[in-house]
Formats: C-alpha cells, structure tokens, sequence
C-alpha cells in the first residue's frame, strides 16, 4: 500500500512543503501506515546497526505528525489509493520532501 512512498522515503528528498490545517488521520489507516513504514524502515539498508533500526517506530511515528500537519483526511486517502495504483504525484511528492525532517529529527540527517 505505501511501498512506494517507502522507497521514496528511503532517497531522503530534502526540501520543505506547503502545509494545510492539522487534521488527525484515521485511527486504522494511520496503523497501517506505521506498520508499514516500520517493516519499510528496518528493511532499509542505510540502516546498518540495531541501534538505528530500533529508531523506525519513532521514524513513522513523526511522520505521521509531518502528514497529519500538512495534509487532510482526504488527501490522505488519495495517497493511499495513488500509493496502491503505484502512481507518483505531487502529493506523494511533498510528503517524502516532508518526511526529510523526520530523518534529521530521528537520525540528525
């Protein structure tokens, strides 16, 4: 569902977006999304030590905070179905941009 914003993830896209009102994602989309992201996370071959695997929950975690801050309930689950479609958009596009400062917060890069 979101492998394909993983592998985005996973290039570390630097670059801030626009953000839209917080708005909380669904209680069951966003599990999945932390799960997945998580399987995603500890899978990534930058990560070489325990150490730094053991921070993918708090990874995901703040990506969620990043999503929720800058992207509706609706555009949410316009990414999951883009995601699942395997279509790149300017969405997907801005969230791995975004997600650049969870990996400075978790990993300072």
């Amino acid at each position: 569902m979101w492998q394909k914003i993983m592998l985005i993830l996973a290039l570390m896209i630097s670059g801030p977006g626009s953000g839209a009102l917080a708005e909380e994602w669904p209680a069951e989309p966003k599990r999945v999304f932390i799960q997945e992201c998580q399987t995603s996370c500890r899978n990534n071959s930058a990560l070489t030590s325990e150490a730094q695997k053991a921070k993918c929950p708090d990874y995901c975690q703040c990506g969620v905070e990043v999503g929720e801050q800058n992207f509706s309930t609706a555009e949410f689950r316009q990414m999951d179905d883009d995601a699942r479609a395997n279509r790149d958009t300017p969405a997907m596009r801005r969230f791995a941009e975004l997600m650049r400062i969870c990996n400075r917060r978790t990993w300072g890069r």
